[in-house]
């Protein structure tokens, strides 16, 4: 018995076909633009984002001003960190954004925060900013030495012929953000907020007992609270226990070349495998060194974070309202340490308390953004 012979398809069917083929096409090119999405309002939303998702973001993106200017706007360190990285990276082979790289990079330039203000004024340099020049003299009147070697070396690469003027340009700098909303612990694991510190500037000194250079600055911040105005609080925050902070052990014999997460496998002694152990071995560290300013704890790690706390030893200078006026990392001695705040929040700065030639004293008006800081209004608690 013969085969029938196949009925052909009908018109109708194939065009249901292909309006569930495409409607296929849409719906999957609908759950990559949903998961783009979902991605970009968690890496906006994020106090930290991964900066390998952040890149990849930036890369893919077909209109990278628009996304740009979103993660820009959050004003969060990691992010704006990531930005000036990304535009650093990429700027010589990506000639779409030249017509963008301007304007983050010129604000970058006045950004409270060191890090990002000096890769910036490098990249001002190399796109051959036309502000570059004025911002590299006015950086060597910054109350910190380091912002004064930087600008002088990249003045002296870019012209042989330049000469660093004797007295630059006023220093320009933005208020970053409020920080007023970070909490702490104190070795009681109580609560630890800056309210207590109500229209006083801030110093947070961001150190761990297994670094040596923070180790070696200690002296320099005993030092400090005697010199520095009494108005400033200087909190240390310890961070042995903050997961992702890079370790320095110095002479420990296994090199922590990766990042320790402090958890149950943790090869390395760093004294801190509980939080009561941490607590001790903190507490000892400071009644041996002799401090003589409030030790708290970053036990949850938000606020190592926000301020991109890895840098160790990292501090961070607050204005009386408790926004970001300079944040640096590295050793400083008492009296360099002195000179910043002072100058940068507005205290009268003198031969007797830095040991060094008296400096401009920033106050706010048109060629500066910082701020003198508020009245001192004494704590209830």
């Amino acid at each position: 018995m013969s085969e029938a012979p196949a009925k052909p398809r009908s018109k109708a069917f194939k065009i249901r076909v292909s309006v569930l083929l495409l409607l296929g096409l849409i719906a999957f090119s609908q759950l990559g633009q949903l998961n783009r999405f979902a991605i970009t309002e968690g890496v906006l939303q994020s106090d930290s984002p991964d900066p390998a998702m952040l890149h990849k973001l930036l890369s893919d993106t077909p209109e990278p001003a628009i996304l740009m200017a979103r993660i820009w706007a959050t004003g969060k360190l990691p992010h704006r960190w990531e930005i000036i990285n990304f535009l650093n990276r990429n700027l010589g082979v990506r000639p779409d954004l030249v017509p963008i790289v301007g304007k983050y990079v010129l604000e970058a330039a006045n950004d409270p925060d060191q890090t990002l203000r000096l890769t910036a004024l490098s990249l001002l340099r190399v796109i051959d900013h036309p502000e570059w020049k004025t911002l590299a003299q006015a950086a060597l009147n910054d109350p910190d030495p380091l912002v004064n070697d930087v600008a002088r070396i990249i003045l002296k690469k870019a012209d042989a012929d330049i000469e660093v003027a004797a007295i630059a340009p006023t220093l320009n700098q933005n208020l970053g953000p409020d920080f007023g909303h970070l909490v702490f612990r104190d070795f009681k694991k109580q609560p630890y907020t800056l309210t207590q510190y109500v229209g006083r500037p801030v110093l947070l000194h961001f150190f761990a007992t297994w670094s040596p250079d923070c180790t070696k600055e200690i002296p320099d911040l005993v030092k400090l609270r005697k010199i520095a105005p009494p108005e400033l609080a200087i909190v240390g925050v310890n961070v042995d226990a903050v997961p992702g902070v890079r370790h320095d052990h110095g002479d420990c014999e296994t090199s922590c070349e990766t990042d320790c997460n402090h958890g149950p496998d943790c090869e390395h002694d760093h004294g801190s495998d509980t939080v009561a152990n941490l607590f001790k071995s903190v507490e000892r560290h400071v009644i041996i060194n002799e401090y003589n300013y409030p030790i708290v704890f970053d036990t949850n790690g938000l606020a190592t974070a926000q301020l991109e706390g890895s840098e160790l030893p990292l501090h961070v200078l607050l204005d009386g309202d408790h926004r970001l006026v300079r944040r640096y990392a590295g050793t400083r001695s008492a009296r360099v340490h002195d000179r910043i705040a002072r100058a940068l929040l507005g205290f009268e700065v003198t031969r007797e308390t830095t040991n060094q030639p008296a400096i401009k004293v920033l106050q706010a008006d048109a060629t500066t953004n910082v701020q003198a800081p508020r009245a001192f209004t004494p704590s209830n608690k």
